[in-house]
């Protein structure tokens, strides 16, 4: 076992969003932190944003961020969003608060980010960037990261290695090969396009900027979020293969340029060069990656390295800062680096398998049911009885978007409360009893012990 103590030397592969935040909080503890990152630094030429996917930040991200002060650098980057606005086939929309007033997730370009966070870890006394230098292979029994640089091959000693660098982590790859390791990675049907929506020609805002906009239609759906210049990044999630609902058919130019008008008419008439976006834009696969242990010795995986998931929720970069806020926290009080690894790992994996789980159901449920009118009058009551309870009663959503209560706990009780409500909808008369509160309340008492007759 290894001793932990102020000024030892981390390693961490990957200077992306998870990266940088933990070195931020590495060197505020009084620790030493390398990043190595296989781009080029933001803002220089070569600097890759081909994974320009617009992320919501939301209530643990923010938390991990303001705990050392960086929420005011990403404010000026960040657009509130209240609710889901949903679009019909016939261009009318319907706005779905999040939650209560004053509630919302907040629109980052994943590039902007990335850049405030590369700025705030370098002016940092304890850490160093290195850029253009790519993690190949790591030695986890001697706590080695050996990379390939401009300048050839070059091998980095650490103390500790936290591995930051993404879904396809180098050091997870090492781990592979190690025995008694779980792991499994699941491409879902569907992939993403992303489309870019600019400002009207007066320099406004094309579409309301106050929502997360969204286009349901059964089987696939496209979604727009707002950017600080007025322009939205849309993306476009369908399936691969088909001979009509798929990437597959809309690699012929005709068909893509009809099917995009037949299916998102308001959306092409704010974007005159859809079919050439279309024609051109890079088409990404969706995956969820789950493994364990996340620890060997002296080295953790954290963030997608760990617990790549999709991105229906909005969580996954909220996950990751909420890895590094978590972890930090139990530094101070470890012991050694074995210890520590070990006991955030057995205490969060259950957390980041909920949300991964979480996430994919929420792919179904912003595709298909946003809207649904079943499904709207089941949110009716269930914003209904958080307003009646409050101490008690919290929509699944409000718990993982704008609490810190774990994934675990909130994926559970969230699946008890659905099922409660469906009970409710049983009850007859509840279309125009509902907005009764002793008569809502009551419904609740009778559900809960199975006092309940059908209709």
């Amino acid at each position: 076992m290894t001793p932990i103590s102020p000024g030892q030397h981390i390693l961490i592969p990957g200077a992306g969003l998870v990266g940088s935040l933990a070195g931020i909080w590495l060197s505020k503890l009084g620790f030493r932190a390398t990043l190595l990152d296989k781009r080029s630094k933001p803002g220089t030429p070569g600097y890759d944003q081909s994974r320009s996917i617009n992320l919501a930040l939301s209530h643990r991200g923010w938390k991990a961020l303001g705990e050392i002060g960086v929420h005011v650098d990403i404010g000026p980057v960040a657009l509130p969003m209240e609710g889901r606005i949903v679009h019909d086939m016939e261009g009318r929309t319907q706005f779905q608060p999040y939650g209560r007033a004053g509630q919302a997730i907040y629109s980052v370009s994943r590039s902007n980010l990335n850049r405030v966070l590369n700025e705030r870890a370098s002016a940092e006394p304890g850490v160093e960037i290195h850029y253009r230098t790519r993690a190949t292979s790591i030695d986890i029994e001697r706590h080695q990261v050996f990379a390939e640089t401009p300048e050839g091959q070059r091998t980095y000693h650490g103390d500790a290695i936290l591995s930051c660098d993404g879904a396809f982590s180098a050091m997870r790859q090492a781990f592979q090969t190690s025995d008694r390791f779980d792991f499994s990675q699941d491409y879902i049907a569907h992939g993403y396009q992303e489309f870019h929506m600019e400002p009207t020609a007066t320099g406004d805002w094309a579409m309301d900027p106050n929502g997360l906009h969204i286009w349901p239609r059964k089987s696939f759906m496209m979604i727009a979020l707002p950017n600080p210049d007025k322009s939205f990044t849309c993306t476009l999630f369908l399936g691969w293969e088909g001979s009509e609902d798929s990437f597959a058919a809309l690699k012929d130019a005709g068909y893509a340029r009809m099917w995009l008008q037949d299916n998102f008419p308001d959306f092409c008439a704010r974007v005159p060069d859809f079919a050439e976006q279309a024609r051109k834009n890079v088409v990404s696969s969706l995956v969820t990656i789950r493994c364990f242990p996340w620890y060997k010795q002296r080295s953790l995986l954290l963030g997608d390295a760990a617990h790549a998931i999709v991105p229906f929720y909005g969580q996954g970069m909220n996950a990751g800062f909420e890895d590094v806020d978590i972890l930090m926290h139990m530094l101070p009080k470890a012991k050694t680096w074995e210890g520590l690894f070990m006991d955030f790992a057995k205490a969060r994996k259950p957390d980041t398998d909920a949300i991964a789980d979480l996430a994919l159901a929420n792919f179904v449920e912003m595709r298909d049911k946003v809207a649904d009118p079943l499904f709207l009058f089941q949110k009716k009551i269930d914003a209904r009885l958080a307003a009646l309870l409050p101490e008690r009663w919290v929509p699944l959503y409000t718990m993982v978007s704008f609490t810190s209560t774990p994934y675990s706990e909130a994926w559970a009780r969230g699946r008890e409360q659905e099922r409660l409500i469906r009970r409710i909808m049983d009850l007859p008369g509840v279309e125009e009893r509902y907005l009764q509160d002793d008569w809502l309340l009551d419904a609740l008492s009778r559900v809960e012990f199975g006092m309940v007759v059908t209709r």
